[in-house]
């Protein structure tokens, strides 16, 4: 990973999150869940739960698709649970 970032939400409701395009991949941790956020190619909102706390892992550029085994181009725009791409395998990082 080149990244880790750490977002704390309030715990009133939390304001949306903008997120501008920028072509990178993160495996993010939500209130006890992995999900993968593809590259974007076109603004993102998001609203996290009031109280979350989101961390961030950044994959180098080429990296994701080796790591997740699948390509990149089959991602772009999605949010996915890391179960969807792995199926049970994903079990090994929550348990």
């Amino acid at each position: 990973f080149c990244a880790v970032w750490v977002h704390r939400m309030d715990g009133r409701a939390a304001p949306p999150i903008v997120i501008t395009p920028d072509a990178t991949i993160d495996l993010q941790w939500i209130d006890g869940r992995f999900r993968i956020a593809g590259p974007d190619k076109e603004l993102q909102i998001e609203t996290p739960p009031a109280g979350a706390v989101i961390i961030g892992f950044r994959f180098r550029p080429g990296a994701a698709a080796g790591w997740l085994g699948v390509p990149a181009g089959e991602i772009v725009g999605e949010r996915l649970g890391l179960s969807e791409v792995w199926g049970t395998r994903a079990r090994v990082l929550t348990d």
